[in-house]
């Protein structure tokens, strides 16, 4: 018992990590067809050029795979269009895959909130510390996710600084 224990302790950060991710993601993902209880225009536009891409290669303009994408007068980026469009042929031209994507992209950025902080914290305890003033410390992510935070980032972390 004492062996689990210990292990426990070693692994705390990455179960408090997996606990917030599987919660995120339950909150993300329940009912997400449903609410709110219809679509807002820009899905409907990203969904409508999704399955245009999905179906003809084209979009509703006649250009094939565009790196952007017009849409009621507004340039939309690729990514999230073509990640719908494999939620639209994997789960059929509804609700649930209109919101598939923004809704997976929403929970997987938790996993990259922690790398972003994740140098910056030695022990485990450190992290619950963290976790419970982030309700009090509102200029957290702003700071953090500025152009100088992330440049600080990728030169201070131990993954992405090997790069430079």
């Amino acid at each position: 018992m004492t062996r689990f224990l210990k292990s426990v302790r070693r692994y705390k950060v990455y179960l408090v990590l997996a606990a917030i991710f599987l919660f995120a993601g339950f909150v993300r993902f329940y009912n997400i067809s449903e609410v709110p209880v219809s679509l807002y225009w820009d899905e409907v536009s990203q969904v409508y050029s999704a399955y245009s891409i999905l179906e003809t290669g084209k979009d509703e303009y006649g250009n094939s795979f565009p790196l952007l994408f017009r849409a009621f007068e507004d340039y939309k980026t690729p990514a999230n269009i073509y990640l719908t469009a494999i939620s639209v042929k994997l789960f059929g031209l509804n609700e649930f895959s209109a919101r598939f994507s923004s809704a997976f992209l929403g929970t997987l950025s938790i996993f990259f909130v922690f790398l972003f902080i994740e140098h910056d914290i030695e022990t485990s305890d450190e992290m619950i510390r963290l976790a419970r003033r982030a309700p009090k410390r509102t200029n957290f992510f702003p700071r953090v996710l500025s152009i100088p935070g992330i440049y600080r980032f990728s030169k201070t972390s131990r993954i992405i600084g090997r790069l430079y």
